[in-house]
């Protein structure tokens, strides 16, 4: 309607397509696999993800629904790289966490600070919802933080209960389980986390994010005009 705008975060293409014919949302947030926190245990980037929903909204004829991009975008070169690929805009997550407006643990804050090639130092994983107790989430869904040694002890098979001790014992701490030394509850972060390097306003971060966007687009007409 032309008061209430409907927004879709989903990750998956087939679905995407039954929720735009179904819900007629205004705006589908497509969600790639790079992205921090809950979301689809399967997907993929949004490099592939964003082009093939617009090729299957063309196949139904379905030009009405805005498309914002969401996943591993922490910097203008993110952007600029989902506009190139189709979106009408973009959402960031794990950028924000640096905001000053953000409320979070100062050691969850650093964490994200510290953290460098998140392909390496994430991971998508159950055991982040399981380890407070019964995971409530649906069965197709998980969720992206960083490493912590609680999923180290998972995969090295000690048994969960003996990890859920842990953890609660860390919960605890002043540090709530987020600090170096004994990191075990979750830091929900992208793979965009290595980007994100210092605090700021987050006025400050939308005007850096966006200033090196139009930087990066022009680099690529430029580019482009040499062909």
């Amino acid at each position: 309607s032309d008061v209430t705008k409907i927004w879709i975060r989903i990750g998956s293409i087939t679905r995407a397509i039954q929720l735009v014919q179904s819900c007629k949302p205004d705006v589908l947030v497509l969600q790639g696999a790079d992205a921090g926190g809950h979301g689809g245990e399967k997907g993929a980037g949004i490099i592939s993800v964003i082009p093939e929903t617009l090729q299957a909204l063309q196949n139904v004829e379905i030009h009405d629904v805005s498309i914002v991009a969401a996943g591993g975008i922490a910097d203008g070169s993110g952007v600029a790289a989902a506009l190139t690929l189709g979106a009408d805009g973009i959402v960031m997550g794990t950028r924000f966490l640096a905001a000053e407006e953000t409320t979070v643990h100062p050691a969850y804050r650093t964490a994200v600070l510290e953290t460098e090639d998140g392909g390496q130092t994430t991971v998508r994983a159950k055991l982040f919802d399981e380890l407070a107790g019964p995971n409530i989430w649906s069965r197709n869904f998980d969720g992206r933080a960083l490493i912590a040694q609680s999923y180290r002890d998972h995969m090295e098979g000690i048994p969960i209960d003996d990890i859920r001790k842990s953890h609660a014992e860390a919960k605890q701490s002043s540090h709530l389980g987020f600090d170096q030394e004994n990191r075990r509850a979750a830091i929900w972060a992208g793979t965009g986390v290595g980007l994100v390097r210092e605090k700021a306003p987050a006025a400050e971060i939308v005007t850096e994010v966006r200033e090196s966007a139009r930087a990066a687009l022009k680099r690529t007409v430029s580019l482009l005009a040499k062909f």
